[in-house]
């Protein structure tokens, strides 16, 4: 046995240890297990009848995920052997008889006892008044003929069925009469969509960022993670590759962590004009506890709790509205940073010639206008280069406009930060 796939049967794990979760079959929790200390022979035996799910610390039920780790299995059931089997098994049995049925049934049986009761009684006193047993006899079955409610059949359908069109102008289709008595007897009535009234297919109603608004960002990153994640595609997954998004093929799968019970989410990294990116798609409790920072109209942000309330609000909101929502998160590789830094650096080792070119204040001296003209064309050509079309070859990305308000300050400050050692250099060694 290995990671992700699911066991197709029941098996004892002799030597195994891995780490279990349990599909949406059974539930979302996560176990871990290790082999006992028990021999060979024991660890192969076949349970016996009174064995409990609770008593089976080595054994691996169909249907379950292995999340990690490698392990050796015996198959010991199959099919309906097992117990998921059992249980499916169970869910094929004819239904639960209803309150109609169960009603009528216990009416038929009282009616049958009087009618009895009844002719017996009939009987005997006429047998005993007369001397006639033929005649009593006849009378009594007579009488018994006479009881019995040959009707109610007719009166109970046309019961149900009058209970059945009221609820049909209530927009409520009702399949068998039987039932029209139990939602009778109902205070709450709790039910789960299906597909039954519905096309049964998921599409891509909105795509918005924490604000709400709609975001082309959003369901471009999803659809980088549908495309290029190797697992089993789920609907949603092919409901964002059907819904309009901006063009992926310029990307490539570099890696991937797939989905499992506990992450909640699956992550790829592509890799697409000297652009790398890791990008997680998930359950929005599972993401928005790992992100750090916000990006909303191209500026990233810290994401601090004003943030993570204003996401947890707009989760909420859409679950009530009845739609399944899901998060997607991404982290840029290192092209960004590579951008980042040669603009930094390009921009403070120029800039820097204006302070360390006199031993005055740089704004008591004027530099030649040779200098200022190309020390401030280096440093502009070197801070647009990430926007131009050699920006891939040289694995630079578009820099976010908070970068350059960051620049400004790191420059400002460090160019003073020189003055001032020039300053101290300048009265201490001066002659």
């Amino acid at each position: 046995m290995a990671a992700h796939p699911a066991a197709p049967a029941a098996r004892r794990s002799p030597t195994a240890r891995i780490r279990l979760c349990a599909s949406a079959n059974h539930s979302n929790t996560a176990w871990t297990f290790r082999r006992p200390r028990t021999s060979k022979k024991h660890a192969l035996a076949d349970p016996g009848p009174s064995d409990g799910l609770t008593e089976a610390v080595t054994a691996v039920f169909s249907g379950t995920s292995v999340i990690s780790g490698l392990g050796k299995a015996v198959v010991m059931k199959t099919g309906p052997a097992t117990e998921f089997g059992r249980v499916a098994a169970g869910l094929v049995g004819p239904p639960p008889e209803t309150e109609c049925e169960r009603g009528a049934r216990r009416f038929g049986f009282l009616i049958l006892e009087i009618v009895i009761f009844l002719v017996l009684f009939v009987f005997l006193v006429n047998a005993l008044a007369r001397c006639e047993l033929l005649e009593s006899f006849l009378f009594s079955v007579a009488l018994a003929v006479g009881l019995t409610p040959e009707l109610l059949p007719m009166i109970v359908s046309v019961t149900l069925a009058s209970g059945a069109v009221h609820m049909a102008q209530k927009k409520v289709i009702v399949k068998q009469l039987a039932a029209i008595e139990n939602f009778g007897s109902m205070d709450i009535l709790c039910s789960d969509k299906t597909g039954t009234l519905t096309r049964g297919e998921i599409t891509v109603d909105r795509h918005v960022n924490p604000r709400g608004e709609d975001d082309e960002t959003v369901i471009r990153l999803a659809a980088l993670n549908s495309v290029y994640q190797t697992g089993l595609k789920s609907p949603m997954d092919e409901a964002i590759l059907r819904h309009e998004h901006p063009a992926v093929g310029r990307y490539a799968r570099v890696d991937e962590i797939p989905f499992d019970f506990l992450r909640r989410r699956v992550s790829v990294v592509v890799e697409g004009g000297g652009e790398r990116l890791l990008i997680t798609k998930g359950a929005p409790e599972g993401i928005l506890p790992v992100c750090t920072r916000l990006e909303q109209d191209g500026v990233t942000a810290p994401l601090d709790v004003a943030g993570r309330a204003q996401a947890d609000d707009l989760f909420r909101s859409l679950s009530a509205d009845g739609y399944r929502a899901l998060a997607v998160a991404y982290r840029a590789g290192e092209s960004l940073f590579r951008a980042g830094w040669f603009v930094e650096s390009l921009a403070t080792q120029t800039l820097i010639i204006f302070v360390i070119r006199t031993a005055d204040r740089p704004w008591q001296s004027r530099p030649s206008r040779a200098l200022a003209w190309g020390v401030g064309c280096c440093a502009v050509a070197g801070s647009a280069l990430p926007f131009t079309p050699l920006a891939p070859w040289l694995g630079f990305t578009p820099l976010p406009p908070l970068f350059f308000a960051f620049l400004l300050a790191m420059v400002a400050g460090y160019l003073g930060l020189v003055e001032v050692v020039k300053r101290w250099f300048y009265r201490r060694y001066a002659t």
